[in-house]
């Protein structure tokens, strides 16, 4: 099959399904077709090809595409169309990618759904009754119905995996500052463009773990600016499941599970023995102590890294939030005073974190360190969806090259 076939495959599922998903928010149907075109002449001149030639993906909208809208799921960056690649962009195009849109999210990023009042939610392609997952919700549901081959997004605590999860993908989140986010704009444009927020790292969401591989190779590496400085990408230590010996954490007293989950665990800890994996279940020093580590150490962080962005403090959300406060005012205080001082011992929280992962990264029996962790991304399926944002009066269509605009 060509690429521009494939574009207009997607193209077509697109247009069929995509008004009751509403996953993909911007589309460029003729620069696609134009790219795919170019593709298939590079094919069959013989020239050199990239690990992605003439793939069609969709594109998370927090990162900025040259010519094609990026919103960010805010009201107030709509019609925002920006000038350049952010560097993972340009990096997929370098490597044949051709992008045909965009994917939906909240706003900022921040909620676990993709939903925001500019273009309204993302449904569940199994159940559109049901959440997308966020905050790369779009883009997981757009991969799962085959509205593109993959999609390319960003998460924190698990923006890629949730959705991944919720619509039956397999989701990536990279080693923290393996791929460059500059062009990331959650904070907008401008000089946010060249800020990575903490922990934020970028991503994919695939339907074969095996299509990681090229992307994850294209992506990462040092930016252009960090000149000086650089790493490669080790390969595997092992390429057979036999080789592996893999932890298990079905469930933690902090975080239980629903039937359903463990279900779908106890199937893959059963297919892992099937193929001669040394599986261990639940080892009493694996892993560090959930609870205590998100209160002390990742929601500081995250308080931090959310600070940013306070486009979506419309007067309900603040009247709530005013609400929580005089319900509980030492708990709220807490809390904004985590936020505050994050940014100021953000140094000293990752530390503690490396720290207590180098203390507690846990041995099976036999003193030897697991090489892979099975655990549950979420303790449930994918929830009933919330009430949605009502899209604004003056919402933008899909069309979202600058030409459109």
């Amino acid at each position: 099959m060509s690429s521009r076939e494939l574009v207009e495959l997607y193209l077509e599922r697109i247009a069929t399904h995509n008004p009751v998903l509403n996953a993909v928010v911007t589309l460029d149907p003729e620069r696609a077709r134009r790219e795919a075109a170019e593709a298939d002449a590079a094919r069959a001149a013989g020239q050199d090809l990239g690990p992605l030639h003439g793939v069609p993906i969709t594109v998370k909208d927090s990162f900025e595409t040259a010519g094609m809208r990026t919103v960010g799921g805010r009201v107030d960056l709509k019609d925002h169309v920006p000038d350049q690649d952010a560097e993972a962009v340009r990096r997929l195009r370098s490597a044949g990618a051709v992008i045909m849109g965009k994917s939906n999210m909240p706003p900022g990023n921040q909620d676990v759904q993709a939903d925001n009042a500019v273009f309204g939610p993302s449904s569940n392609p199994w159940d559109t009754t049901r959440t997308s997952g966020g905050s790369a919700g779009g883009g997981a549901v757009a991969t799962a119905a085959g509205l593109a081959a993959f999609d390319f997004g960003s998460e924190i605590g698990g923006s890629t995996r949730i959705p991944a999860h919720f619509n039956g993908l397999c989701g990536h989140k990279s080693t923290w500052r393996s791929i460059p986010l500059s062009g990331h704009v959650p904070y907008g444009p401008g000089v946010g463009w060249w800020t990575d927020a903490d922990m934020a790292c970028g991503g994919a969401q695939v339907r074969d773990a095996r299509d990681l591989v090229p992307i994850l190779r294209v992506t990462a590496g040092t930016a252009d600016h960090d000149a000086g400085f650089s790493y490669t990408l080790a390969p595997p230590r092992s390429t057979k499941l036999s080789d592996f010996r893999v932890a298990v954490r079905g469930e933690d007293p902090s975080c239980p599970v629903d039937s359903d989950v463990a279900a779908a665990v106890d199937d893959a800890v059963t297919a892992l023995r099937a193929a001669c994996a040394k599986v261990t279940i639940r080892p009493a020093s694996l892993p560090v102590d959930i609870a205590t580590n998100h209160r002390k150490t990742f929601l500081p962080l995250l308080f931090g890294a959310l600070s940013y962005d306070r486009s979506g403090l419309t007067p309900a959300p603040n009247a709530a939030l005013l609400a929580r406060l005089l319900q509980h005012p030492g708990r709220q205080r807490r809390r904004r005073r985590a936020g505050r001082l994050a940014t100021g011992r953000r140094s000293q929280l990752h530390h503690r974190a490396a720290d207590q992962h180098g203390h507690r990264r846990g041995r099976v029996p036999g003193g030897r360190r697991p090489r892979a962790l099975l655990h549950p991304t979420e303790g449930t399926p994918p929830r009933r969806r919330l009430k949605a944002c009502q899209p604004v009066a003056d919402a933008p269509g899909i069309h979202g090259s600058r030409s459109d605009l």
